[in-house]
């Protein structure tokens, strides 16, 4: 019975563990533009990743959302839950691989992970 409940748990911990920020900045000829998605396993939203701390009002239920590029990590908070922080660590920038052969576009995530800070 407790190996059971420990399968669930993991199973239930590796769901959660899915949200990430992917910033993507496309380029036709001259004209740029980046923009910012927040994707869960309730959707993708858009999302301010600006540096600091803020209340963003796009992702439903999130309460707080805090990143430092600097040290290039980030925490968040859901409504319920306001001592479990979840962060983020900002991954490497991939180049390339845009659906569009004719644009150029460079991504990189801010994926979620264990909390040491």
């Amino acid at each position: 019975m407790r190996l059971f409940a420990l399968a669930a748990l993991a199973s239930l911990a590796s769901h959660t563990a899915a949200d990430y920020i992917q910033y993507t900045y496309y380029c036709v000829g001259a004209s740029c533009k980046g923009e910012y998605q927040w994707y869960s396993a309730y959707g993708n939203f858009s999302v301010d990743a600006s540096p600091g701390c803020r209340k963003p009002d796009t992702i439903p239920g999130m309460s707080d959302l805090c990143l430092d590029w600097t040290l290039q990590r980030g925490h968040f908070f859901f409504n319920g839950h306001p001592t479990w922080k979840r962060c983020l660590k900002k991954g490497p920038v991939t180049v390339g691989d845009c659906p569009n052969p004719r644009v150029s576009c460079n991504t990189h995530k801010w994926e979620e992970v264990f909390c040491d800070w």
